[in-house]
């Protein structure tokens, strides 16, 4: 990830922090940036964003649910779990490995 990226992302949390608690404009950037990352086969990159995110936003837990034909990425925030980012098959396996074996 490149420091504007970082930085794009801290920006977005910042707007949400300022407005309502919403945090759908925050989800789609970094669904984005994730994205992003794994089309270009960079899982590492990908969790640093996860994970960055989940620190900017002062989230308690992060989960990675399984679920029939997808996986969900969620933030737990104010006691709730929210989803942020869906994953297919594909995207699941980079993901996990990179956690698992690296």
């Amino acid at each position: 990830m490149q420091k504007n990226d970082i930085t794009f992302l801290r920006e977005i949390i910042a707007k949400r922090e300022s407005h309502d608690g919403g945090y759908i404009e925050a989800f789609a950037a970094i669904s984005k940036q994730v994205h992003l990352s794994l089309a270009e086969q960079d899982s590492d990159n990908a969790i640093r964003s996860i994970a960055q995110s989940a620190i900017d936003m002062k989230v308690s837990d992060v989960h990675l649910d399984v679920r029939e034909n997808e996986s969900m990425l969620r933030f737990r925030i104010d006691g709730l779990l929210k989803n942020v980012v869906s994953f297919n098959f594909r995207e699941h396996k980079m993901l996990v490995e990179r956690l698992k074996y690296r």
